[in-house]
């Protein structure tokens, strides 16, 4: 699937998985926090799964979270986002 943030330094990669479910890994390489904006697919539900790894955790487990309405997102430095949605 194709993604793009238009972000220096943040790549944006989408994937729909064999059961379905659609992946969206955010990885952002710089060393501050970066705003983003990125609109989700039509009728995608933003309930999600986030596991999300940057200097400060390392993931365990996901948090439950919606992304927001308005796509704007809010990056650590130096991270890997990845947001797990339910299949349509």
């Amino acid at each position: 699937m194709y993604a793009a943030s238009g972000v220096e330094d943040v790549s944006v990669y989408a994937a729909r998985r064999d059961d379905g479910r659609l992946t969206i890994m955010v990885v952002n390489l710089a060393d501050t926090e970066q705003p983003v904006t990125l609109p989700l697919p039509d009728g995608l539900a933003p309930a999600a799964e986030l596991w999300r790894l940057d200097m400060e955790q390392n993931p365990d487990a996901p948090q439950s979270v919606n992304w927001p309405a308005d796509g704007r997102l809010s990056l650590p430095p130096q991270s890997v986002s990845l947001w797990i949605f339910d299949a349509q």
